[in-house]
């Protein structure tokens, strides 16, 4: 590691958090980057490393120091606990919980897998630029299978996949009502609402929107809801969530789409069980290894709070 900066702490800043004198003193460097670079060791207090909240004393010598890794500057490492289905050189599958954002954003600017992967590849002693890395992305609500790739080769292949419509996503959603047919498909495009581009919805009539096209399966029906599969021959932003809306069967706890949906007995139950969020599970994923070439296959159990719901329904 090369130095960079070195600081002597003198009064009155004594007793303030490593942290915080820091982003005060080096301004180009934001907070995150600093606690990312103590996480690392590269902040080292009179020769010792330490953590960022470390209460600095008087007559303090602060080294700083750049590491050689790079990589993923502004994303903090957390020690967040993260279910890995499948790791190699190459590529990653992770299990997400639902609640858990991808990436950071307004409001998410820690705890989101990110964070969780950076921290995992550190103690792996592995050098993998995870901000670089995402293929697809599933909303925070939703559970289930991420694939990562590891390096820009893994990248580009599994890329190339999902653009070809080659990589295989299947979903499984709790949807309001019973769904009559045993199966059918959703051809109807999704976008903007050209009027307020916050809203994202289904454009029936094809003059506007992206063409998006869903396939679903029943697996189970309840008296108030039923368990259906998903096919995406296409990835829109919340297409799962609009098309099945369109259809008149909104998921289960959906804040956006489903507020017209009222059952009172599932109502209690979302309630109780504390959901805010989609009942959505990616559940199982299927892409060519872009170093073997063989067909890789995965599936990932339900959550506990989705787990649960389902029991309940069941009864």
């Amino acid at each position: 590691m090369k130095l960079i900066h070195t600081l002597t702490v003198v009064p009155p800043a004594q007793l303030q958090r490593i942290d915080i004198y820091l982003s005060t003193k080096l301004r180009k460097f934001s907070r995150n980057k600093i606690q990312n670079l103590i996480f690392r060791k590269a902040v080292l207090v009179n020769s010792n490393p330490v953590e960022a909240d470390y209460k600095l004393q008087w007559n303090d010598r602060i080294e700083v120091y750049s590491p050689f890794n790079t990589y993923n500057e502004n994303v903090t490492p957390e020690n967040i606990p993260i279910e890995i289905i499948y790791e190699d050189a190459s590529i990653i599958v992770v299990n997400k919980p639902s609640g858990m954002p991808v990436h950071k954003g307004l409001g998410n600017y820690r705890g989101t897998l990110l964070n969780a992967l950076a921290y995992h590849f550190i103690a792996c002693c592995e050098t993998v630029n995870i901000e670089q890395g995402a293929i697809h992305r599933l909303d925070s609500g939703t559970s289930g299978l991420i694939v990562f790739a590891k390096n820009k080769n893994a990248k580009k292949h599994l890329e190339k996949q999902i653009k070809n419509n080659a990589m295989h996503r299947t979903y499984h959603a709790l949807v309001w009502g019973i769904v009559a047919e045993n199966d059918g498909e959703i051809d109807v495009p999704i976008g903007r609402n050209p009027s307020n581009p916050m809203v994202i919805q289904a454009f029936p009539f094809r003059d506007q929107g992206k063409a998006s096209l869903t396939n679903y399966t029943v697996v189970q029906r309840f008296r108030f809801a039923t368990l259906v599969q998903c096919h995406l021959f296409s990835g829109r932003t919340h297409q799962i969530r609009i098309h099945m809306q369109f259809i008149g069967h909104a998921l289960l706890g959906d804040p956006r789409y489903a507020s017209n949906f009222k059952f009172k007995d599932i109502e209690e139950l979302l309630v109780n069980q504390q959901v805010s969020h989609q009942l959505l599970h990616a559940h199982s994923l299927q892409f060519e290894h872009p170093e073997t070439s063989i067909m890789c296959h995965f599936e990932a159990p339900y959550d506990n709070r989705f787990e649960v719901i389902l029991a309940s329904l069941k009864q």
